[in-house]
């Protein structure tokens, strides 16, 4: 699937023409795909779309996107090759568990769960 965010007709257009030469994948590409998925399905990371439907609605304003990322890119690759920013006061232990954003996230990820491992891995 394709998501293409498109403020004009001209846009739609140049969208359109992009399909005109359309080739299906083969059977060769099929399988790399598969086998990109199973590598990719091998690390559990955390399935945020970084929306940021669950920033809008935390009183304490928790960069929780950015930080869901910062732990993906650990469980990715390591914490020693990962740059750890500084976030401050919207670290992940500013967290005070309301449950507001877990309520706006479509995609219904345990974020305070989440926030409580960041807590540990990343302060």
């Amino acid at each position: 699937m394709v998501l293409s965010g498109m403020s004009s007709i001209e846009q739609l257009e140049e969208n359109i023409a992009f399909m005109k030469d359309f080739q299906p994948l083969n059977e060769e590409e099929f399988a790399l795909l598969d086998k990109a998925v199973e590598i990719i399905r091998s690390v559990e990371t955390i399935p945020c779309t970084s929306c940021k439907y669950c920033t809008e609605v935390c009183p304490k304003d928790i960069a929780i996107p950015r930080i869901f990322g910062v732990l993906n890119e650990i469980k990715i690759y390591d914490k020693e090759h990962t740059w750890i920013p500084p976030f401050g006061e919207r670290a992940a232990s500013n967290c005070i568990k309301c449950g507001k954003c877990e309520k706006a996230c479509p995609q219904h990820i345990e974020i305070r769960k989440y926030l409580e491992e960041a807590v540990k891995t990343l302060e």
